[in-house]
């Protein structure tokens, strides 16, 4: 027999209220028969007794007159009596005076006096006796003892247990057909809960869902079922998403990068020929416009590194009340007199450390978002709030436990449908066809992830959208990414010294040294941190100038090394794109004064120069 822990819940069920019917029924019954049976025997002897006091009554002149005939004749009346089977009538001295006897019985004597001293009824297996004494004016004459014979109210009794255990045996079958269909209410959803649950397994199919019958318990659990399967799946979809936007912020920084060293190239190049070609007008306006279209590249591939959160900015503590408020005519402006906005914000909000300028300009694609949404007239409401994420309350969006300043964005526009919301941040997708670049949410987005926040979007067709942004409570300053503004003019920066350029972008590697070199400097330059570590065990030099995303061994991992085998020697980063990839083997100054490509010719020869002034 198999443990209950193995049973099936149907067959518990079925077996508990089964248990519990034939419990209450055989105790029911068994009473009931107990009390039958008390009854009977009580009947009985209470006639019995009537009968012996009406014979001891009227034996007692026959005793008195010491006549037994008239005795024999009294008892001769118990013949109509078919129980009866035994009658004396005894002397007060204890000699059988007078006596009857059914014939067919067993019984030939009276019993001696003697084992009949005891006055009243007693009960054997077979047999009801019961003894009176016989008075006549309180004055003893003798005894009276008659014997019913109990096997017809024996077999009465053993018909009812019969009948009973019938009874007993139909109420158990009644019993068992009830519990086997009412189990079925109670188990219906459990059952369907396993069903539900096995069939998401076997098939991977998270819509399916619990049908929900009633408001009981068991209703109750199926509907709890159910929202676990709903939070399940807003977890999947979140975590898609996130996975999905982070592969392609990964491809889209990786683009980027590449974008950024093409584009240092055509910016650098563009610059020596605007130097040497003062002289001819004509000429000077080309390699002007060529160096105009690759900085309007170079903001192309800033918003795509923004999305990668790969772009580094100029961060400073923050208070968001502060920053809408001064933006709010502005923003009034942008959404015209047909959109009322409204702005929600709490006060005592907590600073948060993140870069203004890049808030804006999320500020202000959500208004644009929300302006072109709506149809006719509606309304914008920005609002601001404090909130605590504790480890207990953690949800599956990915925040981490702390304190947040949330800003949210709620219109009422056309909204969107599930599929547009799965892919609203990606880059370059837009719902504005030819008036819409695809850039401004994903650009949001990766500002956000890039400040340590989350960014959640609720929208219902014809119902509206509501974007929400988590940014982490200020606690203390964090690196500043922004990419120093110097002067343009880069004949004023000459010096001298020794120069390690390093960079696996040949071009790139070939302009950045024509520059050096042209303003006083000896440059060394090799392709690979491999190379560099080699140069530097043959030859002496006062700066490395490395790139940091190489195949291989990256500028931070050379840097590391050159910190520890060369301390004498000056370290500069230039990168396109933030990897944060051995970024601990590091100082955080140094981290800190990466350049950011693609960097102008000024800037570098700038800080080039600041390095090597003592040299």
């Amino acid at each position: 027999m198999k443990p209950l822990s193995f049973v099936s819940i149907r067959n518990k069920l079925i077996l508990i209220i089964f248990s519990v019917s034939m419990i209450v029924i055989t105790v029911i019954g068994s009473v009931h028969f107990i009390l039958d049976i008390q009854h009977v025997r009580k009947t009985m002897a209470q006639d019995l007794t009537s009968l012996t006091d009406l014979l001891g009554n009227r034996s007692s002149a026959a005793l008195a007159f010491d006549i037994s005939k008239l005795a024999d004749e009294n008892l001769a009346s118990l013949t109509y009596i078919p129980n009866i089977i035994q009658a004396c009538v005894y002397k007060k001295e204890g000699e059988v005076f007078s006596r009857y006897q059914r014939e067919r019985s067993k019984i030939i004597n009276c019993p001696k006096i003697e084992t009949i001293q005891e006055i009243g009824f007693k009960f054997d297996d077979s047999q009801l006796y019961i003894v009176q004494d016989i008075f006549q004016q309180k004055l003893l004459l003798g005894k009276i003892y008659i014997a019913s014979d109990l096997t017809p109210i024996n077999t009465m009794l053993r018909n009812i247990g019969i009948f009973s255990a019938m009874a007993l045996a139909a109420a158990a079958l009644i019993s068992f057909v009830l519990a086997s269909w009412m189990q079925h209410f109670i188990s219906k959803s459990i059952i369907q809960i396993s069903r539900v649950a096995k069939s998401i397994e076997e098939k991977g199919d998270h819509s399916q869902r619990v049908k929900i019958e009633g408001n009981d318990e068991v209703a109750q659990l199926g509907g709890s079922f159910n929202e676990m399967l709903d939070a399940l799946e807003r977890q999947n979809t979140l975590m898609n998403r996130s996975k999905k936007m982070d592969a392609l912020g990964q491809l889209t920084g990786g683009i980027a990068h590449d974008y950024n060293n093409m584009l240092g190239v055509i910016l650098g190049y563009s610059e020596l020929l605007e130097g040497a070609l003062n002289d001819q007008p004509k000429l000077l306006k080309y390699a002007s416009e060529i160096s105009h279209a690759g900085e309007r590249g170079a903001m192309l591939t800033k918003k795509l590194l923004s999305f990668s959160r790969g772009s580094q900015q100029d961060a400073s503590s923050c208070d968001i009340n502060s920053l809408l408020l001064g933006a709010e005519l502005m923003l009034g402006k942008t959404l015209t007199v047909r959109v009322k906005l409204s702005l929600d914000l709490q006060e005592g909000l907590w600073l948060t450390w993140i870069d203004e300028g890049g808030l804006e300009d999320a500020i202000l694609n959500f208004s644009i978002n929300a302006m072109h949404a709506i149809e006719g007239s509606g309304q914008f409401v920005i609002q601001t709030r404090n909130q605590t994420v504790s480890p207990s309350t953690v949800n599956v969006s990915g925040l981490k436990p702390g304190d947040y300043v949330v800003l949210s964005f709620k219109d009422t526009g056309c909204g969107m449908d599930k599929h547009t919301q799965e892919r609203v941040f990606e880059p370059f997708f837009t719902t504005k066809g030819e008036k819409g670049t695809g850039l401004g949410l994903s650009q949001a987005y990766g500002y956000v992830k890039q400040h340590g926040g989350l960014i959640k979007v609720q929208s219902q067709l014809g119902k509206g959208t509501i974007f929400t942004l988590y940014f982490p409570r200020y606690v203390q300053k964090t690196r500043n990414d922004s990419p120093i503004e110097q002067p343009t003019n880069q004949n004023e920066y000459t010096g001298n010294g020794t120069i390690l350029l390093v960079d696996d972008e040949v071009a790139l590697l070939n302009l950045s040294s024509a520059v050096l070199e042209e303003h006083g400097y000896t440059v060394i330059a090799v392709d690979s941190a491999e190379k560099a570590l080699k140069i530097l065990t043959q030859q002496t030099v006062d700066l490395l100038l490395s790139d940091v995303l190489m195949p291989e061994m990256d500028g931070y991992q050379l840097t590391s090394i050159v910190k520890d085998k060369y301390p004498d020697i000056k370290i500069q980063l230039v990168s396109g794109f933030s990897d944060v990839h051995n970024v601990d083997l590091v100082e955080n100054a140094l981290y800190e004064n990466t350049l950011i490509k693609p960097v102008k010719s000024a800037v570098l020869l700038k800080r080039v120069g600041e390095l090597l002034k003592d040299c």
